[in-house]
């Protein structure tokens, strides 16, 4: 009796030694390591530069707002207050990391808004923005973003200026390619009603 008990205790030692060796070996990367990705709330909470004064605007939560006192220093920026609007996800460098396209909606201090794309490189996972490219209309958001090779191609809906009577929308293409440090329009815009 004693040495079947003896017998149980060591296969029992040794079935659980294997199964535990087992699962532990089950779940063990066996592939390379994911590449690190970019994340919305990491784009919602950059610092993007918007225009010519080089003033960093650190959005928190995909909202900024100038500080009172540079407006009272007489510093007064072209923007006021500036919102994440949202991303498209390409690939801009031969990296082989997704990076992104970010839509800003930037509101001018003389009553007005503009809408601006900044490629942003994901560099380990953390945002590098580049230099912003600014809308060719007013009145317009960015309807699809697509990528075809080393090309990028930005479709935009045009609505009527206000104040003009009520025309239709139209859309508007154009191709771009990253350059560098920013996106260089390559093609000219073709338009066609929607």
């Amino acid at each position: 009796m004693r040495r079947q008990q003896v017998l149980l205790l060591v296969c029992v030692c040794l079935f659980g030694s294997c199964v535990y060796s087992q699962l532990s070996h089950d779940f063990r990367p066996t592939h390379p390591k994911y590449p690190p990705r970019l994340t919305v709330k990491a784009l919602r909470n950059g610092t993007y530069i918007v225009d010519s004064t080089n003033r960093p605007a650190h959005l928190q939560a995909g909202h900024y707002t100038f500080p009172v006192d540079s407006l009272a220093k007489g510093e007064a920026p072209r923007y006021f207050k500036i919102e994440y609007s949202g991303q498209s996800w390409v690939r801009l460098n031969n990296d082989s990391l997704v990076d992104a396209i970010v839509e800003l909606q930037c509101h001018r201090v003389d009553i007005g808004i503009d809408d601006i794309l900044i490629p942003v490189l994901n560099v380990g996972g953390q945002p590098s923005p580049l230099k912003s490219y600014r809308f060719p209309f007013e009145n317009a958001e960015v309807f699809n973003v697509a990528q075809k090779g080393a090309g990028i191609s930005i479709t935009f809906t045009v609505y009527p200026d206000e104040g003009e009577p009520v025309g239709p929308t139209t859309t508007v293409t154009y191709q771009f390619r990253f350059q560098g440090d920013h996106l260089e329009q390559i093609r000219s815009g073709r338009s066609s009603a929607p």
